[in-house]
């Protein structure tokens, strides 16, 4: 039932049920009008019947134009979360430094340990980007990682951990996941076997998390 009420629910926000009903008056206004028109010009009734079908016939077209797309002051536009479902890793990252909100959050505290090095640690309330590149904010070199992995951002007083499409994938309770709120005391891993973080928050009643929706 939560898959229907998500269906219904996404159905309602992107204005198909709206959609529909304006398609529906405005064909039907038409087909009106072409009847009584039809006398005058010697048009016979199989044309409105025609019209009437293929008008039948687009609206599955014209449901899935209102699914993807939105009618804006700026034209006809793709909906956000489909744009958002096509972001490469760049996009992803300059999403999540958009929606950043340190208002109301605990600084957020990441520890690893390479191998042959000392245990490493940064605590930020701003977000983290992880990788081998060595502009990121916790640099891992290690053949697992990729040059931007992951980066950790808050929103609504809590953490999450957005994969940046990296090519092992960041991992956590044993599943790859894209993107996941994060609780004190988890531990990520990039790559099933690869490198793991400790994650630590410094006061977790702040830090409420779930899979985001935002």
């Amino acid at each position: 039932m939560s898959k229907v009420r998500h269906v219904l629910s996404e159905l309602v926000r992107r204005h198909v049920f709206r959609t529909l009903g304006a398609y529906v008056v405005i064909i039907w206004g038409l087909a009106q009008g072409l009847a009584g028109l039809s006398p005058s010009f010697g048009i016979p009734d199989w044309v409105t019947r025609l019209f009437i079908y293929m008008a039948i016939g687009a609206t599955p077209l014209v449901a899935w134009l209102a699914w993807r797309y939105q009618f804006t002051m700026q034209g006809v536009v793709r909906d956000p979360e489909d744009e958002e479902a096509t972001l490469d890793g760049t996009g992803l990252l300059n999403r999540a430094r958009s929606r950043h909100d340190s208002l109301g959050v605990s600084a957020i505290v990441v520890s690893w340990q390479s191998e042959g090095e000392e245990l490493q640690i940064v605590e930020s309330i701003d977000p983290i980007v992880i990788g081998r590149d060595t502009g990121c904010d916790v640099v891992i070199m290690n053949p697992h990682v990729s040059r931007s992995h992951a980066v950790i951002w808050a929103h609504n007083s809590a953490w999450y951990i957005t994969d940046l499409q990296s090519a092992n994938g960041t991992w956590l309770d044993g599943a790859r996941i894209e993107e996941r709120g994060l609780r004190d005391r988890d531990t990520l891993a990039l790559d099933r076997d690869g490198p793991q973080l400790k994650i630590s928050v410094q006061d977790t009643d702040i830090t409420v998390v779930s899979d985001i929706g935002l």
